[in-house]
């Protein structure tokens, strides 16, 4: 994955001792609106959705190596409507459900 400019989305940073830790992180979302207007009543509805995955290694020269793995997902659908009442006066409601689920995996080799 890269970002605007071209760029790996990689990053590695070392510590004084030694330490070293490679992150790489993938994401991508998406959002769809529908939209409807009639005199009184004012729609907008949509749906969502993430998914991320990373990972990390890690080496120290006095600790052991650790690989670790981890997934987002999350979904949701959203809603909001507005009806004037009469002219200046309006009832808002709206409603939003998601779920998202994650994973994480760390590994030792021995």
């Amino acid at each position: 994955m890269y970002n605007l400019t071209g760029t790996p989305l990689v990053q590695t940073a070392t510590g004084v001792i030694g330490t070293s830790y490679d992150f790489k992180d993938d994401f991508f979302s998406q959002e769809l609106t529908l939209n409807y207007t009639s005199d009184a009543l004012k729609l907008v509805g949509g749906l969502f959705y993430f998914h991320e995955k990373g990972k990390q290694n890690d080496t120290a020269p006095y600790n052991t190596p650790a690989d670790k793995d981890r997934t987002t997902d999350a979904y949701a659908v959203f809603g909001q409507g507005t009806l004037e009442l009469f002219e200046g006066f309006s009832v808002i409601a709206g409603l939003r459900y998601t779920q998202e689920k994650a994973k994480f995996s760390q590994f030792y080799p021995t």
